[in-house]
């Protein structure tokens, strides 16, 4: 496996599994409901802080600053190294910067998907998405902030009823 989280995702890949659609989290979507909220409140206590006159509390205003600059470059890396992947076998979440991880769920045990769409996820064009299995306990996290939602979903439900096969409505 490489760096780079397209190779993290290739090394996750089977040897005849074929990469059908591969995307990540929305950028804009993360900056205008993530980032942007939180930059504005930590510059807001910052600012807030060094107007006092107790050293204390200035000191605390800009720590609680550095750390959420962290906090915000966390949640940038985080969404920089997370990939959503469409197999001709199985849905895949990887992700993680320091540590790799992912999730899958093969599409024979895809019971259920949901798309979720704010207001704000209509505007910026994404949605979350949550596929869903029998077994509660094998959860797939949420693939968030996806772009183009509904060409994603309509892929997932190709891939699903391609496995599981059609309802027979001949009866």
């Amino acid at each position: 496996m490489g760096w780079t989280p397209n190779q993290i995702v290739d090394g996750f890949l089977l040897d005849k599994e074929i990469d059908l659609k591969r995307t990540r989290p929305d950028l804009p979507a993360w900056y205008f409901g993530t980032a942007l909220p939180l930059s504005l409140f930590t510059l807001l206590v910052v600012y807030l802080a060094l107007q006092s006159e107790a050293a204390a509390v200035r000191d605390l205003g800009v720590l609680f600053g550095v750390v959420m600059v962290v906090v915000v470059a966390r949640s940038f890396a985080r969404l920089w190294y997370t990939r959503y992947v469409l197999t001709n076998y199985r849905a895949m979440r990887v992700s993680g910067v320091l540590r790799n991880d992912c999730e899958w769920m093969s599409w024979g045990k895809v019971t259920d998907v949901t798309i979720n769409r704010s207001l704000v996820d209509r505007m910026m064009r994404t949605a979350t998405i949550q596929i869903h299995s029998a077994n509660e306990d094998s959860g797939f996290r949420a693939m968030n902030d996806v772009p183009n939602p509904l060409d994603f979903a309509r892929r997932i439900t190709v891939m699903v009823n391609s496995r599981q096969g059609p309802v027979d409505l001949t009866d």
